[in-house]
């Protein structure tokens, strides 16, 4: 009977440890479904479209002055950003190994590491110790880094872990290894790992380009530098971050990463001098000359800090910077009267993605010449006198007289080569940038031309006679850059902005920038016209245009122009991508030796756009776009 008894009692104690663990099990999964449910429930603007704007665009904090916030308060930040797709095994593998070995496998947090935080903290809370640190996932990382703030508070870790785990459901594990890399910040003013490599060694992470790649030591350094970048990183703290580095190397080794030989090396890789690039100079002159046009109004009043996100690209950035230095310095050694250059990159929409001069916004006193500079547009400006034309029933067939015509008070208008070449259809007098015939159809179409050209929008001046069409006027840059945006996003004029959004520190969006009404109607309405007149400068860049050097392997279309007093020349094109303008320009005096618009701009154009596209697949321009309804394909690409 005992034994009976004891057996009885052994098998409900066995139940009762079953049924408890159950129960347990229930609790746990319940508490998990309500933790996950919850995550999917957060309040805020968390959607994929706007999580990835706010990883992969330029940024900034600003902080408000007594009287508000002004453009020089904004701090421009213009992170390198990397695709996942560029991220090398090296690089992923010292990071995780540093800061979140089983980022492959948790769910956005890591359960024992934030058990282990949380008490430390409250051991520090209730005895005065040290405070815990330590706990956060990548993922949690990049959460407070694009959401929340620094705030140390229970509740806010809390949202942290919930966003954290939505963020798991709408991205792969390499998009947020790729986010959290392209915004953590590594000291001197560079945010993400591209920047930071370029900063501190001269080199790349994975463009073995003129300056060649980092190495394992190098990116070691990296990958500590981020817990505490303001007071530890390749430059500062050195000898304490190079102990650190070798741990790191060694458990890189342990986790299989590298063999013997190459840990070794990656130790000896630690004592190389560093390189140095100064990428903190791009970001300044991006700042000046973008935030230079003033913040929208919404914004310049507000009294309390917030985070701004920039229209520009900062590889855009760098290679507009690169092609006003090779502008100058190529056209110096012909002429030294060309003494400033300017390029401006839009996208179709009229979103800024670079702005580069000779000088930059601070450096002149304020004075914004990309936005305030008014010189001559030379021919840049005839396509539009042609596209009235077009809208009246004119088409690149129909001829010109391209001959020495008395027009008012005697006034005969001559082109640059000094020749006449007689009657010659539309296309080829667009093509080769005949004066005499943009003259004739200034007087058929002047009133057309002037609305249009008002509507497009014009800062400068433009004068009610023949010779606007030949670019006596006076107007910036920028004013040409929305010229040529109009008619590559499909007719729409738009109003250049290098604002995105806004939002304050605990990330409620208190600005979006929305595109113009005009948007949804076109100005540019007929669209037989402006497909017309897009064919035409298309074949400006064509063998035997004036543009023929601005030519390169996308499609594209755009106009050259050279002011007649040889002190101005353009080049303005665009492709389905990207529309750009390069200016070069002699200040003081009339150049001796004259460039074109054709010669030395039109080669800068083609370098820059190239190496921009690079990689990029091919957009077909407006009025090559496969669909019938060609406009509502504009407006929606607009949007």
């Amino acid at each position: 009977m005992i034994d009976g008894a004891s057996k009885i009692r052994r098998l409900m104690s066995g139940i009762g440890d079953i049924l408890a663990g159950i129960f347990l099990l229930g609790t746990a999964l319940v508490a998990c479904a309500g933790v996950w449910l919850a995550s999917m429930s957060v309040a805020g603007d968390y959607d994929r479209a706007s999580l990835y704007h706010r990883a992969y665009s330029s940024w900034a904090y600003v902080r408000p002055g007594s009287d508000g916030i002004r453009a020089q308060d904004v701090q421009l930040v213009a992170p390198l950003h990397l695709q996942p797709s560029q991220i090398s095994e090296t690089v992923r593998e010292a990071f995780l190994t540093a800061e979140d070995r089983w980022f492959e496998v948790h769910p956005g947090f890591n359960p024992l590491a934030l058990a282990r935080a949380i008490a430390q903290e409250t051991r520090a809370t209730f005895s005065g110790g040290e405070s815990g640190g330590g706990g956060s996932t990548i993922t949690q990382q990049l959460v407070k880094n694009l959401i929340l703030t620094n705030d140390r508070a229970y509740l806010r870790k809390f949202r942290e872990l919930l966003i954290a785990l939505r963020l798991e459901t709408m991205f792969s594990k390499d998009e947020i290894l790729a986010m959290y890399l392209n915004n953590i910040f590594f000291g001197q003013s560079a945010y993400g790992i591209e920047a930071a490599a370029r900063t501190y060694f001269g080199r790349s992470t994975v463009w073995p380009r003129q300056t060649g790649t980092i190495n394992i030591g190098e990116t070691a350094l990296l990958a500590l530098s981020v817990r505490a970048p303001s007071r530890t990183n390749p430059n500062r703290g050195r000898k304490g971050l190079d102990a650190e580095a070798r741990d790191l190397i060694s458990a890189m080794r342990e986790r299989g990463f590298l063999t013997a030989a190459e840990a070794k090396n990656a130790t000896t890789q630690l004592n190389r001098k560093n390189g140095q690039l100064d990428w903190s100079m791009h970001v300044a002159r991006a700042r000046d000359f973008a935030l230079g046009l003033g913040l929208p109004s919404v914004l310049q009043q507000r009294q309390q800090p917030m985070v701004v996100s920039t229209t520009i690209e900062p590889e855009a950035q760098l290679y507009a910077e690169r092609a006003v230095d090779r502008l100058l310095d190529r056209a110096r050694r012909t002429d030294r009267a060309y003494d400033d250059a300017a390029v401006v990159i839009l996208r179709p929409d009229g979103a800024i993605a670079a702005m580069a001069a000779a000088q930059a916004y601070g450096e002149s006193g304020g004075f914004n010449v990309l936005s305030e500079g008014r010189r001559s547009p030379g021919s840049t400006i005839k396509p539009f006198v042609y596209l009235c034309a077009f809208a009246n029933g004119k088409t690149l067939a129909s001829t010109v007289s391209d001959t020495a015509q008395e027009f008012r008070n005697g006034w005969t208008p001559r082109n640059n080569d000094g020749r006449y070449l007689g009657r010659m259809t539309m296309a080829r007098a667009l093509a080769l940038s005949r004066n005499p015939p943009a003259v004739s159809l200034w007087f058929e179409y002047a009133d057309c031309f002037n609305r249009t050209m008002t509507s497009l929008g014009i800062s400068g001046h433009l004068p009610d006679q023949p010779s606007a069409v030949l670019g006596t006027g006076s107007v910036s840059p920028l004013d040409i850059a929305r010229w040529y945006a109009a008619l590559a996003n499909g007719g729409h004029p738009v109003d250049p902005y290098a604002i995105w959004y806004a939002r304050s520190m605990d990330g409620r969006t208190i600005f979006h920038h929305e595109l113009s009404r005009e948007m949804t109607a076109p100005l540019l309405e007929n669209d037989d016209a402006r497909c017309t007149l897009e064919k035409g400068l298309k074949a400006v860049v064509s063998v035997g245009g004036t543009g023929r050097r601005a030519a390169f392997a996308q499609p594209m279309a755009g106009k050259t122009g050279t002011s007649q007093n040889g002190r101005d020349a353009w080049f303005a094109g665009y492709t389905g991508r990207y529309v750009a303008v390069v200016w070069l320009g002699a200040k003081k005096q009339a150049p001796r030796q004259v460039i074109t618009g054709g010669g030395l701009p039109a080669l800068i154009f083609a370098n820059m756009m190239a190496t921009l596209h690079q990689g990029k697949t091919a957009l077909p321009l407006p009025c090559d776009r496969p669909t019938r309804n060609r406009r509502a394909a504009d407006v929606a690409s607009a949007n």
